[in-house]
């Protein structure tokens, strides 16, 4: 019996966790298609100055699910103790997103106190949360999420004002941000430190060598199994017909019964040829390469900005994994880019952050290089509150047709790097499932209605 054929385009992580799993799962015959002549889709450390940097803060608890499907992988992984932190207006540094201590430290305790009245009074007075600032203010208080800086954050996080951002969208990848910074969450932490202190979360860092390294391991395991992996693969378009889906590279045109898509959703309407009626925002991201010489001015491998100065959103330190390079701080600034915003200029960027560094107390002491940069193009989607509708219309159309989406550049969808993994073993699977009743093409990807 002729066994089927599974095609999943991209492969990141999404991508590549789906064709391992689904493969184990016997599936079918699995051919993952990636453009680049490596796997990893953003996951990437280009070399500057003999130095891996990432793109993004990518950090890995030992419980993140490609350690569950690629088993062997975690050996290649650096553990060390993740710290956090965020810097607010004046310089004031706190754990991310906010301890109890030091915000009385960095405030004041009459501060706290109309903090915590702040939170009581907007349990009513936000109770409908139909709008993303009233979400974060039905749980932070009106005090925290101006004066704390959080309202800061989330805007530069997707370069629009809140109000513009759908709540529902943002809540989502926010939602432990939020609960974290809610008072009660964090006076429970402090009684549980008070009784037992407090350790740094446990963490794992991609290997040494860079993400190249990670998914060469990962590329090894796949085809080990027997998954057909194609880099280099330029899937120029997908036909259809009563025997299941043609998809065509710069090379040839091969028969699935199968597509699973981890590409951006436009990307995905092109190649099937149907119209998308809404524009599939996304935020671009300028990441800057520095070396450090001196006491950058905080402990932590993470520094998120709260404060109302500087276009960057986080900076990355990556002395704490891998120890410093030659006696240098090596470190990466994201800065996020608003859609349609123009050519990019490096040097007012590099300035930009330097002051707002200088005037947070940041950076100061010391001698800085600025070696790189690397530009991210879609690097994460915006949801905008008058578009999530038609948004949803033209991934149902995609559906509709037989596509399966699956990932956050597949779905659209602003998730963490486990909910991907998470997900893509969900849609491995189904797609056991599927394989195991024979779904005739007519009605394999047909939605259920009921």
């Amino acid at each position: 019996m002729k066994r089927r054929r599974v095609a999943v385009l991209g492969g990141g992580m999404t991508g590549s966790v789906l064709s391992l799993h689904a493969k184990r799962l016997n599936a079918g015959e699995i051919t993952l298609f990636e453009r680049a002549d490596i796997l990893g889709g953003l996951h990437k450390s280009p070399e500057v100055d003999g130095f891996p940097y990432d793109i993004g803060a990518f950090f890995f608890s030992p419980d993140h699910p490609v350690f569950r499907i690629f088993p062997g992988l975690i050996d290649h992984f650096v553990e060390f103790d993740l710290r956090v932190r965020t810097v607010t207006e004046g310089g004031k540094q706190d754990r991310y997103p906010l301890s109890i201590s030091g915000y009385r430290k960095n405030h004041g305790s009459l501060t706290m106190l109309r903090a915590g009245a702040s939170i009581l009074w907007n349990k009513w007075a936000n109770r409908t949360r139909d709008t993303l600032p009233a979400i974060c203010r039905y749980y932070v208080g009106d005090v925290i999420y101006m004066g704390g800086g959080l309202k800061n954050y989330i805007e530069r996080l997707y370069s629009l004002h809140d109000h513009e951002i759908d709540p529902l969208f943002a809540t989502k990848r926010m939602a432990k941000l939020v609960d974290l910074a809610g008072f009660r969450n964090r006076f429970a932490t402090s009684l549980r430190d008070a009784w037992k202190p407090r350790k740094h979360a446990v963490a794992l860092a991609r290997p040494r060598a860079g993400f190249q390294h990670m998914y060469a391991v990962i590329e090894c395991a796949l085809t080990a199994e027997g998954v057909d992996v194609r880099t280099e693969a330029n899937v120029q378009g997908i036909e259809k017909d009563e025997r299941g889906f043609l998809v065509s590279t710069d090379r040839k045109t091969e028969r699935f019964d199968a597509v699973v898509s981890t590409i951006p959703v436009p990307v995905t309407a092109r190649l099937i040829d149907i119209p998308i009626h809404q524009r599939f925002e996304t935020v671009s991201l300028l990441t800057l390469f520095y070396s450090f010489e001196g006491d950058p001015g905080f402990d932590a491998e993470v520094m998120s900005n709260f404060s109302n100065s500087g276009r960057w959103k986080r900076m990355i330190d990556f002395s704490g994994p891998y120890g410093r390079s030659h006696e240098l701080h090596r470190i990466s600034v994201e800065i996020p880019l608003a859609p349609h915003s123009g050519p990019v200029d490096i040097q007012a960027a590099h300035r930009d952050f330097m002051a707002s560094a200088h005037s947070l107390g940041l950076l100061v002491d010391g001698d800085i290089e600025l070696l790189g940069h690397h530009l991210t193009p879609h690097a994460y989607p915006i949801y905008r509150t008058d578009a999530v509708a038609d948004l949803e219309r033209d991934k149902q159309a995609i559906s509709d047709w037989g596509i399966l989406l699956c990932g956050r550049q597949g779905a659209f969808d602003y998730v963490s790097s486990a909910a991907a993994a998470a997900n893509a073993i969900a849609m491995a699977e189904r797609l056991a499932r599927d394989a195991a009743t024979a779904l005739t093409p007519s009605n394999r990807w047909r939605p259920s209605h009921s």
